[in-house]
């Protein structure tokens, strides 16, 4: 019974969730990684999903290299007066993440902390692929 109860959680839970694909590009190397944040425009209520995929050859001579990829995600949006980033699908507003402003004058920065909102990404041999995944 108690295995029933928690198959049928993990199913109604995942009904309510939402995934949309970020970011899609194929990569040089065998080896990558991907790391995905919010970033907002300064100044503005624009909110882009940043994400960096990092590749590197491990044999041989040692080689990096960095791509930087900056994406608008239709539906997500960034409120000024509530500093609040959310996520609207299908009339569901979802909040993901709380944005805080942190130090002062020329240090003045945003501190972006993730709410109910993740990236989830997958690398193959020649891909990276993210997406931002809802609660």
């Amino acid at each position: 019974m108690k295995l029933f109860l928690v198959a049928l959680s993990l199913m109604v839970g995942s009904a309510f969730a939402a995934e949309v694909k970020v970011l899609d590009v194929k990569h040089d190397f065998r080896n990558a990684e991907v790391k995905s944040y919010f970033y907002i425009k300064a100044g503005s209520d624009v909110v882009f999903v940043s994400s960096q995929v990092e590749e590197a050859i491990v044999y041989g001579d040692q080689m990096s290299k960095t791509d930087y990829y900056r994406n608008r995600v239709p539906g997500l949006s960034f409120d000024v007066d509530s500093r609040l980033i959310t996520y609207t699908k299908d009339g569901v507003e979802t909040v993901c993440a709380l944005v805080v402003p942190r130090g002062a004058s020329i240090f003045r920065h945003n501190r972006i902390y993730n709410k109910d909102c993740k990236f989830k990404s997958r690398v193959t041999h020649d891909r990276a692929t993210v997406w931002l995944v809802t609660k």
